[in-house]
């Protein structure tokens, strides 16, 4: 019975997770670690923000609560003030928008309001 086409890589791939879990046993690293740890160097480490710029990006959301969307001069003003670039803005809105709103649609319209609040 011939072996499927992919059976072939799948047995690569596991051939080289057994090679890696030696060798992190052995402490010693490949090139492609070596290659992954310089990378996650490159991109940087992550910076939490301040409790001052959290402060100051929970009271904007605030404000525009009805529509958290904030358009493009909000997010350059927002960079310009806290010191952020427009990828962290948009990120932390979007998370936000995730963790704590809740959008609900009625005759078409859609109402912003917060996850804690009765409604």
């Amino acid at each position: 019975m011939a072996a499927r086409p992919n059976a072939a890589s799948r047995r690569r791939v596991r051939a080289r997770r057994r090679a890696a879990q030696r060798d992190s046993a052995n402490h010693s690293f490949s090139a492609e670690a070596a290659d992954m740890h310089a990378l996650r160097a490159a991109r940087g480490a992550v910076r939490e923000f301040s409790a001052e710029t959290r402060r100051e990006l929970d009271d904007i959301l605030n404000a525009i609560r009805d529509n958290p969307y904030p358009d493009k001069d909000m997010i350059d003003f927002i960079c310009v003030r806290l010191n952020l670039s427009e990828k962290q803005v948009r990120n932390w809105f979007a998370l936000q928008r995730c963790r704590r709103m809740v959008c609900t649609m009625v005759d078409g319209v859609a109402y912003w309001r917060f996850r804690n609040e009765l409604g």
